[in-house]
């Protein structure tokens, strides 16, 4: 088997759509909004933060109560990471609730500081998705938390109602596919996740998708490719650190599959220098080291993949090889 570790992956996609773009068309919220609002609004649209930030701080200074103005600051402190800013920035933009939106903004946040658990945040966002079907951020956000919390068929739903409206929509055409993926419909779901990749070879989320199914499918080389892509893509981004990590693993195990075992074994060590608590790794290596004979790496890699809890996430593989191999 190999690690796909899906909540923690979910989880990372569903905070991406955080920093998707603010769409100008919110600033109708506030009647005839100021320059500076709209500009810094503009630059968060360019991912200039710092200038952005410059802006809004500016501008509130001198307009302290503007809820839409609050919502942008947090919107920047959350896509730079500063969650704590985040946080006090969307509860400023909540205190009068005259600008609703903020209240979705701020079960986002909060999801993103580990202030709501994923069916917190998806209780209240559920409650605006009728109300904002053609906002396809927030539909894309409910999506990613249903898909999260393994009701694939809510999301499913939700990302065929986007592709209704926006038919080349990158991320409704990779989620469809990774939840086609898990519901094994191999076929349908390499479709959607080509589309995508088609679309944007940039983002790492089809790709994750794409070589795990090759994975699954046994497809080996291919597997390779796509996490060699992912690993480029996800290399110097701090919010994709974890998966960076993992995918180095998931290589590792397409390579150890193909019988690559020294190659195997450099990647894999390679992701537990980044991630020294994945059970899966451990795991993954002890199988390299049981194929190339060397028992007493394999068993001490894998008391340790159980003593970091492989059971509880995984199953019962780990515990059946000790009794095989480690008595």
């Amino acid at each position: 088997m190999f690690c796909s570790n899906p909540s923690y992956l979910s989880m990372q996609r569903a905070l991406h759509f955080l920093i998707i773009i603010i769409n100008i068309s919110i600033l109708t919220a506030c009647a005839q909004p100021p320059n500076e609002v709209e500009n810094a609004a503009q630059l968060f649209n360019e991912e200039k933060y710092n200038e952005a930030l410059t802006i809004i701080n500016s501008y509130l200074a001198s307009y302290p109560k503007d809820e839409l103005a609050w919502t942008i600051k947090s919107r920047i402190h959350a896509a730079t990471g500063e969650l704590d800013s985040a946080v006090y920035s969307i509860n400023q933009a909540t205190k009068t609730n005259n600008y609703e939106k903020a209240n979705i903004y701020k079960a986002m946040i909060y999801h993103q500081a580990n202030l709501y658990s994923d069916r917190e945040a998806l209780k209240i966002l559920e409650k605006y998705q009728f109300k904002y079907t053609d906002d396809l951020e927030i539909q894309s956000i409910i999506g990613s938390l249903h898909y999260k919390t393994n009701m694939l068929k809510e999301a499913e739903q939700d990302f065929e109602l986007i592709l209704k409206q926006k038919p080349n929509n990158y991320n409704a055409l990779s989620y469809l596919g990774a939840v086609n993926r898990k519901q094994n419909k191999p076929d349908i779901a390499l479709e959607y996740l080509n589309k995508a990749i088609d679309i944007d070879s940039t983002d790492y989320f089809a790709f994750e998708q794409r070589a795990l199914l090759y994975t699954s499918a046994n497809l080996y080389e291919k597997a390779i490719l796509d996490h060699s892509r992912l690993i480029r893509i996800t290399k110097n981004i701090p919010t994709l650190s974890t998966i960076y990590a993992f995918t180095f693993n998931n290589r590792g195990f397409a390579k150890y599959k193909l019988g690559k075992l020294d190659e195997a074994l450099d990647d894999i060590n390679s992701s537990l220098q980044l991630a020294p608590e994945n059970a899966y790794a451990y795991k993954n290596r002890a199988l390299v080291h049981l194929e190339k004979g060397n028992m007493e790496l394999a068993c001490e890699d894998l008391f340790k993949s159980s003593l970091l809890g492989f059971e509880e996430k995984y199953g019962n593989e780990v515990n059946a090889l000790i009794q095989e191999n480690c008595k």
